[in-house]
């Protein structure tokens, strides 16, 4: 009973940091915030989570999971290389664009989250690399050529740095947040690098 009522108030508290994150922000969200939201005490929110920044974390990561579960039917579809760069790159930005957390931390409150998409973002990569990883290890032999998983690894943690960059640094051409354009450029870099391990 105490791990439930536990696991339903760090479900409280995630929701909470979502809630104030979209309306507030990054830089004007406290801990105080989140705790008030989720009807806890800020020494229970901490003790949870940790700090601010442990939940901007926290709720990247979730919001990431619905990012991924978004890829499971479409990945069905797909018959090459190309279609998946266009599924994989395409969706994902599609998806960034909706979600309360991701696409504020990718556009206004880009300078207060800028470290959680490069120098700090080891644990997102390494994550989002990981569940990717599982998503196309059976598609070798199918759309991929067949590789070993270190391979795969390395193609998915690829696809996911070109979409972080691409939702967060502008392109000289000025459609770096534009989904299919975005697709398009990662179909003319992504796709000859993973098809050249195929001999």
């Amino acid at each position: 009973m105490a791990d439930s009522k536990r696991e339903r108030t760090a479900d409280g508290l995630i929701a909470a940091a979502t809630g104030c994150f979209a309306r507030k922000g990054f830089a004007a969200t406290t801990l105080d915030d989140i705790a008030a939201a989720a009807g806890v005490s800020r020494a229970t929110a901490y003790r949870r989570h940790g700090g601010k920044w442990a939940y901007v974390d926290a709720v990247i990561l979730a919001e990431a999971d619905e990012l991924i579960a978004s890829l499971e039917t479409l990945l069905s579809r797909v018959d090459t290389a190309e279609d998946l760069i266009r599924v994989l790159v395409g969706n994902a930005m599609r998806v960034i664009a909706e979600q309360p957390v991701m696409s504020r931390a990718a556009g206004p409150d880009i300078k207060a989250t800028l470290p959680r998409f490069s120098t700090e973002s080891h644990d997102t990569i390494a994550y989002l690399t990981a569940r990717l990883t599982e998503l196309l290890l059976p598609l070798r032999g199918v759309v991929l050529p067949r590789v070993d998983e270190d391979t795969v690894a390395l193609f998915c943690e690829e696809s996911v740095r070109f979409v972080l960059a691409r939702v967060t640094t502008p392109t000289l051409d000025g459609l770096s947040r534009d989904p299919d354009a975005a697709a398009e450029r990662a179909v003319m870099i992504l796709v000859p690098a993973i098809l050249s391990f195929h001999r």
